[in-house]
């Protein structure tokens, strides 16, 4: 008498459903990622605290004294002395993500980008974009959470049956 053995196997959801759906989660995690950093650690750049958390360069004495007279916000903050800055960087960022990183876009005055060392001049986009390694365990786990909250999402099942039948 011979026995039949036929295994099922349900995958839910399948590796192709995986692949085809991989991209698109890729995208909604680079995106949630870029909203994070944009809508969190940005506005802290433009902080009192900024200047130790990120290490900004020392602006010198003659730079203090002439901010605490003439600069808004009591000149306690290194990146703003009219707001412009501020107000420009805050104001608009607009989060592009693709399936392999996501770009913020945001506009600045045309201080920001051209900086001269040899005036010992910060350079102002590098400390509005800086990134601490503490931000950046948060910004992995955003994207961590949201990629696999996506792929988890997926609904497709596939049965595979193996296996035969004696007589």
């Amino acid at each position: 008498m011979a026995t039949k053995l036929i295994f099922s196997i349900l995958e839910k959801p399948p590796i192709e459903a995986r692949m085809l759906f991989h991209p698109q989660a890729m995208v909604a995690a680079y995106r949630a990622e870029g909203e994070l950093w944009a809508e969190t650690m940005l506005p802290g750049h433009f902080t009192p605290q900024a200047h130790n958390l990120y290490g900004f360069q020392v602006r010198a004495p003659s730079t203090l004294r002439r901010k605490r007279a003439t600069a808004i916000l009591g000149g306690l903050i290194d990146l703003v002395w009219t707001g412009l800055l501020m107000r420009a960087v805050l104001g608009y960022q607009a989060v592009v993500p693709n399936e392999r990183g996501v770009t913020v876009r945001m506009f600045g005055p045309k201080y920001l980008y051209p900086f001269d060392k040899r005036k010992n001049q910060p350079d102002k986009a590098a400390e509005v974009l800086r990134v601490m390694p503490f931000e950046q365990v948060l910004l992995e786990g955003r994207l961590d959470d949201t990629y696999h909250d996506q792929v988890n999402s997926v609904r497709a099942t596939k049965v595979t049956t193996i296996g035969k039948g004696g007589a």
